[in-house]
Formats: C-alpha cells, sequence, structure tokens
C-alpha cells in the first residue's frame, strides 16, 4: 500500500457489495453475536427520574394534553361532519335551483314556438320576434348554466379552504400541545430532557477546578464556566487554524492498489444518500432538494404525501415502498412515550436489495436522541476481543427499538427479505439517521465466516444477518452512513469496517462530537484559566495587526508549542465514525476527491474549525459531492472509451 498526504487525491478501497450475495447458514453457529445491556431498557430508566417541574405539575400537565388532544379531535372531527353536511346541501340546493330555472326558460321558449304543422302565416315581423326570443331564452338557459357552475365552483372552494384551514390549525393545536406535554409533563421526553440538562450542569461545572491569582480554588456558576468554556475554544480554533499548514500533514490517507475509482462504490454512495435525503420528506426537499420538481403531493387514503415524494425523489415505484413511519399514528393516551425514528423501508430492484432509511435530526425527539451522549457498555462476542466497549445510548436505544422484533419496521424488513430470497439488506441514512443506521446494523449482523456458501446467488459480503435479529438469515447486509455522529468506541469502530461505510463530507463537525469531546474542550478551558491572559494573548498574536508577524518563526513556533501542549490534554475517551470512514474532500468548485482515513482517531479527535464545518454537514451538500463523484468517474470512462 502506498501512502499519501491529505494534499494528495487518493483512491478509495472497494467495500463488499451489500447487495451481491445471499448466503444460507448450514447451522446456528454457537458463538453468534451477543449484544449485552443493562437490565433496564430507556423507559425503565426513565421512569424512576425526575421531570423538569415538579411530579404533580407534570402529571397536571399531562392530563391537561390528553384532555385537549381528545377534545381537539372531537371539535375537528364535529367541524368537518358540518363542513361535509353543508357541503352536501349546498350541492343540492343549488343542483335544484339551477334545474328550476333552466325548466322555466325552456318552458317560456316552448310556449311562444308555434307547432310546425300549422298553416298560419305569420307576418315577418311576427316571426323575427320569435326568433329573437328564442336566441335570448337559449342565451339565458345558458347564463343560467354557467352561473351556478361558476357559484358552486366559489361554494366548494370556500368548503375546501375551509377544512383545509381547519385540519392546519387542528395539526399546529396538536403539534404545540404535544410539544408542552414533552417538554414540561410526565412523559419520557421530559424526563430525558431533564437528565440532559443535569449532565450538561455538572460537565460544565467548574468547582474546585479552577485556581485564582493566588492558587486557590476560585467560586465559578454555570454561566461562568460556560463562558470560560467559549472562551477557551475561540482561542483553540484561533490556534487550529493559524497552525494547521504544520500539522495537517500528520493526517495520512492511504490509496488502494485498486483502480480509482471504484465504479459501485460511488454508484451506491450517491444512490443512498438520495434515499437519506428522501426521509426528510417533502417540505425539506422542497427547500432543500437538489432537483427541481415541485414536491407537493398531497396526501391520499392509500399514501402519505412523504410517501409520494420519497418514491418520486428515489425514482422508485409508489408500490416498491413498504412503509413510511410518518403514517403510524401515536395512540392518543399514549403521550408520555417518546416515538420512534421516522424510517421508510423499500424494494430496491435494480440494486436488489431492501432498503431501510432513517431520517435525522428534525424534531424534538430526535434531539433528545441526540443530546443522550452518556456512553453505554455493550459486549460483542464476535469481535476481535470478546470484552466490553461503549456506543452513543441514545441512538443504541433508538436502534433497540427499530431492531424489537415485535416492531412494525422488523416485520416489514423480515417479511420483504423472505418475498425476495436473493436479496441483500441495505441500511442507510444521514446524521443522527446515520449513526442509528450503524448500530443498527450492529445489532442485526454476523460475521460471514460464520456461514459457508451453499449455491450462493452472490458473492458474499463480509457480514450477513444474524440468526438472532430473527431476520432471514445469512443475507448480505451493508450500511451507508453520511455524516454520522460519533457513535462507537474506536476498538468497535474498527470492528465495523467492512459493515459500515461512514462517508464524511470534508469539516463536517457532527463526526468529531461526543461527550469525550466536550470533556476535552472543558480541559483546556482549565488549562487556560490557569494561565492568567493566555486567551487574550492568543487572540492579540492570531489578530488581523499581528497576522504579518506569523512568519517569523519563533512565533510560528510558539504558535505550535501551545497548541501541542494544549492537545495533551484531550485525553478523554471518545466516540468515533463507526467502520470503513471516507472524506470527500473539495478540490475545486466543481470537482471532489474521495479518500479513505487510515487513522479515524487523529483525523476524528477534534473538531476542524472551519468557515463550513456547518453548512458542510447538510444533507444537499452530501448528495452534491456525491454527484459530482460519480459525474467525475462517468467522464473518465467515457474518455477512457
Amino acid at each position: 500500500m502506498a501512502s499519501a498526504t491529505e494534499e494528495a487525491p487518493a483512491a478509495v478501497a472497494e467495500p463488499s457489495d451489500p447487495c451481491q450475495g445471499a448466503l444460507a447458514p448450514v447451522a446456528p453457529p454457537d458463538n453468534v453475536l451477543c449484544l449485552a445491556r443493562h437490565s433496564t431498557d430507556l423507559n425503565v430508566d426513565l421512569a424512576h427520574l425526575p421531570t423538569i417541574l415538579s411530579p404533580e405539575l407534570a402529571a397536571i400537565i399531562t392530563s391537561f394534553a390528553v384532555s385537549t388532544r381528545v377534545s381537539l379531535r372531537v371539535a375537528v372531527y364535529f367541524i368537518e361532519s358540518l363542513l361535509d353536511v353543508s357541503q352536501f346541501s349546498t350541492r343540492v340546493s343549488l343542483s335544484y335551483a339551477r334545474r328550476f330555472l333552466i325548466s322555466a326558460l325552456s318552458f317560456a321558449r316552448h310556449a311562444h314556438t308555434y307547432p310546425l304543422n300549422t298553416h298560419i302565416i305569420l307576418p315577418a315581423s311576427t316571426d323575427a320576434f320569435l326568433l329573437t326570443l328564442d336566441k335570448y331564452t337559449s342565451m339565458g338557459i345558458h347564463i343560467v348554466q354557467h352561473t351556478f357552475s361558476l357559484v358552486e365552483l366559489f361554494a366548494m372552494s370556500g368548503f375546501y379552504l375551509t377544512a383545509s384551514a381547519v385540519q392546519t390549525a387542528h395539526h399546529a393545536a396538536q403539534e404545540s400541545v404535544t410539544l408542552l406535554d414533552g417538554l414540561f409533563g410526565s412523559t419520557q421526553s421530559s424526563r430525558a430532557l431533564a437528565a440532559i440538562i443535569e449532565m450538561v450542569r455538572r460537565e460544565l461545572d467548574m468547582e474546585g477546578r479552577v485556581k485564582g491569582k493566588k492558587g486557590k480554588s476560585k467560586k465559578m456558576g454555570l454561566l461562568g464556566g460556560l463562558g470560560m468554556l467559549t472562551k477557551a475554544i475561540t482561542a483553540f480554533a484561533c490556534l487550529q487554524i493559524t497552525t494547521w499548514e504544520r500539522t495537517r500533514g500528520k493526517q495520512k490517507m492511504i490509496e488502494s492498489d485498486g483502480c480509482f475509482p471504484q465504479r459501485h462504490l460511488l454508484h451506491n454512495l450517491h444512490r443512498f444518500m438520495k434515499y437519506s435525503s428522501a426521509a426528510y420528506g417533502q417540505l425539506f426537499l422542497r427547500v432543500f432538494g437538489t432537483d427541481t420538481s415541485d414536491y407537493a403531493f398531497p396526501s391520499t387514503a392509500q399514501h402519505h404525501s412523504d410517501s409520494w415524494a420519497f418514491a418520486q425523489y428515489t425514482g422508485i415505484p409508489i408500490e416498491c415502498l413498504l412503509l413510511c413511519s410518518y403514517v403510524d399514528t401515536s395512540p392518543m393516551f399514549d403521550g408520555h412515550k417518546a416515538p420512534p425514528l421516522v424510517h421508510f423501508v423499500a424494494v430496491d430492484h435494480a440494486a436488489e436489495a431492501i432498503v431501510l432509511t432513517c431520517r435525522g435530526t428534525l424534531g424534538l425527539s430526535d434531539i433528545l436522541v441526540d443530546l443522550t451522549c452518556a456512553y453505554r457498555t455493550i459486549n460483542v462476542n464476535q469481535a476481535a476481543r470478546d470484552g466490553e466497549y461503549y456506543v452513543h445510548e441514545g441512538m443504541y436505544e433508538a436502534a433497540l427499538g427499530l431492531c424489537a422484533q415485535d416492531s412494525r419496521v422488523h416485520r416489514t424488513v423480515a417479511s420483504a427479505l423472505a418475498q425476495y430470497p436473493t436479496y441483500g439488506l441495505v441500511i442507510c441514512g444521514h446524521s443522527l439517521g446515520g449513526g442509528v443506521a450503524a448500530l443498527l446494523a450492529l445489532l442485526t449482523a454476523i460475521p460471514a465466516t460464520s456461514y459457508t456458501t451453499t449455491a450462493p446467488a452472490h458473492p458474499s459480503g463480509a457480514f450477513v444477518t444474524s440468526p438472532a435479529s430473527g431476520l432471514p438469515p445469512g443475507r448480505p447486509i451493508h450500511c451507508y452512513a453520511y455524516g454520522p455522529p460519533a457513535v462507537m468506541s474506536p476498538d468497535l469502530a474498527r470492528y465495523t469496517e467492512g459493515l459500515v461505510s461512514s462517508i464524511v463530507q470534508d469539516s463536517d463537525l457532527i463526526p468529531c462530537l461526543s461527550l469525550g469531546t466536550l470533556r476535552d474542550l472543558k480541559n483546556i478551558a482549565v488549562t487556560m484559566s490557569e494561565e492568567q491572559g493566555l486567551a487574550e494573548e492568543v487572540f492579540s498574536r492570531v489578530s488581523p495587526p499581528s497576522v504579518v508577524e506569523l512568519t517569523g518563526r519563533c512565533l510560528a513556533d510558539w504558535l505550535v508549542a501551545l497548541v501541542s501542549t494544549l492537545r495533551a490534554d484531550m485525553h478523554n475517551d471518545k466516540l468515533y465514525p463507526p467502520g470503513i470512514v471516507y472524506v470527500m474532500v473539495r478540490c475545486q468548485t466543481d470537482r471532489q476527491v474521495l479518500r479513505r482515513c487510515t487513522s479515524v482517531e487523529e483525523r476524528f479527535r477534534e473538531p476542524i474549525f472551519a468557515r463550513t464545518m456547518l453548512n458542510d454537514h447538510l444533507p444537499s451538500n452530501y448528495e452534491r459531492s456525491t454527484r459530482l463523484l460519480l459525474k467525475g468517474m462517468l467522464q473518465e470512462e467515457e474518455e477512457a472509451c
């Protein structure tokens, strides 16, 4: 293998194709993947935690929320019934009135028309009068017909707009009540939020760690600690940006022996990124979508509007969309439970795969999953060493909820795999969805070495579905995680190589964040506070008036030495992106380079502070980058031909 610095474009190793290969077990393995967790799940643990408000007040808010939801649904049902009755009666009344007037005009025309078989000779003036009368009578019938049609159109439009306004108001009221209940009621969300607030308060507690001028402990409240942390982060960002040219050479990428680029890898990266973007729903696609479609689909009795948008964006028939969690209605009296992560299950016949897509962060419950960032210890018996690993607790619990064998998504995936015996399983997602997808793949998969191939329809992959998962065993499985959060300990992330492909966009901030990162930054804040005026000195030396002095060797060495000293304090246990990590780096406006990262711990040990670190996380930018990679590959193939 030839190595190259991050400045040089590198080829990527081709991961196992999750859509190729169907393996059958010869016998259930004795040593299957076993994930042991705490004796109580998150629901039971949270039941013993306090809510944000007092238990009595929280219970009152929850009772009020339940009664309000019931009242709103009853009121909406009553209003819609009245609208239906009014619409029907208006339509019938207009129909009868139109028929009556048209009949009257027709009778008048008939009364002034002489029979054809009479031999009465009329004067020319009378004949002209009758012709004129007949003409105006026909015109009157025409006017009545179109006038009533126009009145009916406006009346029905008014009823439709009223019904739409009622539905919109009902949805907004329901969401407001649900948000109020989730934040302050006796709910799982409120308990989780209270636990998160307590954790943040504990992590930001600088009491006893900050020394004053005389070496004594300095009292500092939560706001003071937050201000000190903000100053330290700003100073460290300035140091990192200033010394980046001298330190980034240590972050190396590796070139593959294969031909760059690998065709099916880039196709899959772009293909399943479109799935991940489509999971955000049609409103998101309308605002941030990369194509020019309108995405204004209505909900029908058969399919939700977001189902139509998902099928349109991914290019699959609507019949191939097996499950959309948007249509799962939560029980009216069960609002204390957090809703599951939004997900879609589809059949991709072109890839010969069942695709499970998890949505990223787009709601309060998603934010709570993100912020439940404590480490959960698990056991993986099939890993290189039998022992304990740690993962992101909130995302692990979300993955457990999706892979539970009594869940609807599990039943749908199992049924689809049984219906298509030669298909594999692809799990994909962006941001939060990517992290949950990776953990879901870990819970579902087992190394393929536990199986032997018997008349395979496809080449085998590195991992297959496990018998313990409840899915048809031995199927190829792969996860594509785009901009995933840090969800696994480094040894567990190495174990999932071949199972998970993590794709990171340049300076994306999210894959670098974990609880250990916050603790590292807190250590930096303490170190800087012990050196009075250190942060201010950093600001003064890297500010524009002093930029010209950065060419001096002494100043540059001082900055590098300082940032190295601060990095020595960044020793807390951190989580990292799972599996094989690919980094998409923009070289030009319309050119992207894909590199495989070999030192994940070094690359993601700290956030990379850049102007685009937040913008790089948008799914639209991920999709644009994968499209440019695919476009470049196709252009190279055309030139080769």
